[in-house]
């Protein structure tokens, strides 16, 4: 009965909050209504109750305090909580509408107030608990956008250029305790583009492009790229080769590639410890590596690309980069992506094939053409034993460009389509 009565409850407060408008605050507002603007992680959370209502604590990690209108006591000492409403509390669950909610994990800049009314009962000692100004206006979550840049965003803005934001705040208070991203200052971030697929006679060519993230600045020390394939290759066989993009790495650098086993190819660009100069990797995309190997390689299939080890020197100390990713383009999207079927003609059949018709005829009886995307190699189709013996089962691929692959599978058999497929092995 307890748990039907609070559902109840929570039904209520969801359809009462739906008639809700959001009201826009400036960020003069958000700024003159907050006693602490900060710069943080949430880095852990519990759930409590008061009021017969149940709240999130979140433990901020601070990086920077921004504005702090009252200092709390002890401020060395102290934990800041950011108090949300809602969670999960042992078999009661609450949710709020309108409301902003926080995960583990998250980070940006924090609109805060002080708060003595929704305090745990026995908190934690050394504890500050802060509401969240706005609610969702009050959280400015930092993360990555679709160009791999950095970005601010909260229920009515988003930025590219955070520090901008700090400055103005501090033009409204008045202050400059944090001229710089906190957060942003202590990230590292490396990114590279699979760009430009140059296809000629007998070579595809890939144009590489890296870049820093978080809008910083790298002096690059080693980049390894691990490539996973969805069959065994000798790389060997199809001439391979990895080089400087332009004369990008001129001869500052040494790249190379090898195979550790049948299944995946390392390639490697290292800095020569005989020279001082580096490349520096900036903010935007700049020429790096161009891949080069015989058309045929496609059909091997790629099952994935990854940045397994980077690395930048700042000063004399050489750090690994914190984030690294892989950014593909279309023609690699197309072509190194999960095989699928788009369709089939004739959408039934089970007339079948006799041992002595021709193949190939789309007006033969038993005849399935199966249309789809990156298939591959297509293995054999195993049929049940029972299949009489004057009929037959052929694999025919067609190939009009190896851009395409296989595109097209045709299918002779003289089972029932469903069963047939499922021996398929693409």
């Amino acid at each position: 009965m307890k748990k039907l009565f609070f559902l109840s409850i929570s039904q209520l407060l969801l359809v009462v909050s739906l008639q809700a408008q959001y009201l826009e605050f400036s960020l003069e507002k958000r700024v003159s209504q907050s006693d602490l603007i900060v710069e943080a992680k949430v880095i852990d959370q519990f759930t409590y109750k008061k009021d017969g209502l149940i709240y999130t604590a979140s433990e901020l990690e601070v990086c920077a305090v921004i504005y702090e209108k009252v200092a709390p006591a002890a401020e060395n000492l102290t934990t800041f909580y950011a108090i949300t409403y809602g969670g999960v509390l042992e078999d009661e669950f609450n949710t709020w509408t309108h409301m902003l909610t926080l995960q583990r994990g998250m980070e940006g800049l924090f609109f805060l107030k002080a708060n003595n009314a929704i305090v745990p009962e026995t908190p934690p000692s050394g504890s500050s608990f802060y509401k969240v100004y706005g609610q969702e206006q009050g959280f400015v979550a930092y993360a990555k956008n679709d160009e791999w840049d950095f970005s601010g965003s909260s229920l009515f803005e988003s930025f590219n250029d955070i520090d901008d934001y700090i400055g103005q705040i501090n033009e409204i208070t008045e202050e400059n305790n944090l001229t710089r991203s906190c957060i942003l200052g202590s990230k590292s971030g490396l990114v590279l583009m699979l760009d430009t697929a140059i296809v000629e006679l007998g070579e595809i060519t890939f144009q590489t492009s890296i870049k820093g993230q978080w809008g910083k600045e790298y002096n690059l020390e080693k980049v390894k790229i691990q490539v996973e394939f969805k069959n065994s290759v000798n790389l060997s066989q199809y001439g391979f080769s990895v080089a400087s993009l332009n004369g990008t790495l001129t001869t500052n650098y040494a790249t190379s590639w090898s195979q550790p086993n049948q299944l995946n190819a390392i390639l490697e660009v290292t800095k020569n410890n005989s020279t001082t100069t580096y490349q520096q990797v900036g903010d935007q995309f700049s020429d790096y590596l161009e891949i080069a190997f015989h058309p045929s390689l496609l059909a091997v299939g790629v099952k994935s690309v990854q940045i397994v080890e980077a690395k930048f020197k700042d000063g004399s100390t050489v750090f690994d980069f914190e984030d690294l990713d892989i950014l593909y383009n279309k023609f690699v999207k197309e072509h190194f992506a999960t095989p699928s079927i788009t369709s089939f003609e004739p959408a039934a059949v089970c007339a079948g094939v006799k041992a002595d018709q021709s193949s190939g005829n789309p007006v033969i009886d038993g005849h399935i053409i199966i249309k789809g995307n990156n298939f591959g190699d297509v293995d054999p189709i195993d049929f049940p034993t029972e299949m009489p013996n004057n009929f037959r089962v052929e694999f025919i691929t067609d190939i009009s460009t190896i851009l395409n692959r296989v595109s097209r599978i045709d299918l002779y058999c003289c089972k029932s389509l469903p069963k047939a497929l499922t021996t398929i092995a693409i």
